[in-house]
Formats: C-alpha cells, structure tokens, sequence
C-alpha cells in the first residue's frame, strides 16, 4: 500500500493503461509482483535481467557522463531491453478487495498539513 501511496504523491494517480516496469531484487518473487499488480489495478512488466537493472541505471549516468552514450534515453534503447520476460495482469476481485483497504490505509496515514 505504501507504494501505491508514494507513487501517487510522487507522480498522481495510476495509469491504469500503461504497465508498470519492475526492477530490482524483488522481481524474482512472482507473488510480490502479482501482488503489486493486485495493488495498482495495472499490468506489471518484469524485464529480463530485471535484478540488474537498478545497477544499469546507476552505470547510465556514467555512460552518459563519458560520452558513451548521447542521453539517457539512448542508454535506454541501446543498453536496456524493456521486452518483457514476464507480465502479472491484476487480478479482478483482487484489485476491488485492495481498493478498499487502500482507503482504510490512508485515513491510518493523514497527511500532516
């Protein structure tokens, strides 16, 4: 539920047409990543090498720096494939059941203004 709140403060609310990518460590768990799809109410891509991927972001700022590549987003289309090796659809009754703890979860979490 905390992600879902970050993202939302961070960049408003899901898209729920366009997949969500995961990376990291976390992705090799096919349970956390239905989850996180329940959650979203999105599908949730998961690319190849997905557990190295946090490292290549950090390597593209280098490449960049040097002059390896142009931007970030050749970095992107050269370096990282985003063909999914796995895709979690949300699942329906999962996501309806999520939706309303997530309103329970943020009356626990007021916002200090």
């Amino acid at each position: 539920m905390s992600l879902r709140q970050t993202m939302e403060q961070l960049i408003g609310p899901v898209d729920r047409d366009a997949p969500i990518v995961l990376i990291g460590g976390g992705t090799s768990s096919g349970a956390w990543c239905q989850m996180a799809a329940d959650v979203w109410g999105v599908s949730v891509h998961v690319p190849e090498q997905a557990e190295y991927l946090p490292a290549m972001g950090a390597a593209s700022l280098g490449f960049v720096h040097l002059g390896w590549c142009e931007n970030l987003e050749t970095f992107n289309e050269r370096v990282i494939k985003h063909r999914p090796k796995h895709v979690y659809d949300p699942c329906s009754a999962a996501t309806q059941i999520y939706e309303q703890r997530y309103g329970k979860f943020l009356q626990l979490y007021v916002k200090d203004e």
